[in-house]
């Protein structure tokens, strides 16, 4: 069965993702400030925890929904919107 990796999965699209995948598929969702049970916490803007996440759990499909999409957040905090969105 393969081993489906959902960042982001406590978000919109991940939670809806994680929802659907989880029927027939082994999924591993990962959340950073949104806690749900059954998810991981993972700080997807650590590289070196990033790769240490993926090399412990060896995903066969990633489905990268990490984002921060609150618009006045993105305004109020430049530098934190483009460190989540563009290098995680």
């Amino acid at each position: 069965m393969k081993k489906i990796l959902i960042t982001g999965a406590s978000g919109f699209l991940g939670s809806y993702l994680m929802k659907h995948l989880q029927k027939n598929f082994y999924t591993i969702g990962t959340y950073c400030t949104r806690k749900q049970d059954g998810l991981e916490l993972v700080y997807f803007t650590d590289q070196s925890i990033s790769l240490q996440f993926l090399n412990k759990i060896v995903p066969d499909i990633v489905i990268h929904t990490v984002a921060l999409t609150n618009v006045d957040d993105c305004q109020k905090n430049i530098q934190k919107c483009y460190d989540i969105n563009t290098l995680s």
